[in-house]
């Protein structure tokens, strides 16, 4: 398992497997991570998680029988205090990025190779997407700085600033 200066860095199954038998081992919460951005098979009962909450993981080995649960437990058992200091979710919304965009870069070099027109303008776009992937995406509540966030703002509109406190900062005004 390689290290990066952002996480651990591997393939997008065994990223998706740790991943998995994290949150089967409720080190990491369910919803943190998207199902699409798993790797078949545990992308289904992570679905299943997110539409049943109050999930547990026998209603996952019952639903969904595989051995690749108790596989990916043991895997997240064996990451000995990294299950808490990287942030999974966003090293696994990478490897699926980086996975979509070389099997396209893939299709797109034999395409090339046999002289074809190919679509750039999409490649350019998921390759920009991939260096800014550590800026966008999910990101855990508590990594969030609210230090130097505005929530509302004083508009000059005497009724509006002393009901309200002002307007959001961003964002609409809604008033019942």
């Amino acid at each position: 398992m390689g290290k990066s200066d952002k996480g651990y860095i591997m393939n997008w199954y065994d990223q998706s497997q740790i991943v998995f038998g994290l949150i089967a081992l409720k080190k990491i919460k369910h919803h943190s991570v998207l199902p699409k951005n798993l790797y078949p098979p545990f992308d289904t009962p992570v679905a299943y998680m997110h539409e049943n909450p109050e999930w547990e993981i026998e209603d996952i080995h019952l639903k969904f029988q595989s051995n690749e649960w108790e596989i990916a437990m043991n895997a997240a058992r064996s990451l000995n205090g990294t299950a808490t200091t990287v942030n999974w979710a966003r090293d696994l919304e990478k490897m699926r990025i980086m996975w979509e965009t070389g099997a396209k870069l893939t299709k797109t070099g034999d395409k090339l190779q046999k002289g074809e027109d190919v679509e750039v303008l999409s490649i350019v776009s998921d390759l920009k997407m991939m260096s800014v992937a550590d800026e966008i995406g999910l990101q855990l509540a508590s990594e969030v700085d609210l230090t130097d966030v505005v929530a509302l703002q004083k508009c000059g509109w005497k009724e509006i600033d002393e009901t309200f406190g002002g307007i959001p900062a961003s964002g609409p005004l809604v008033v019942y």
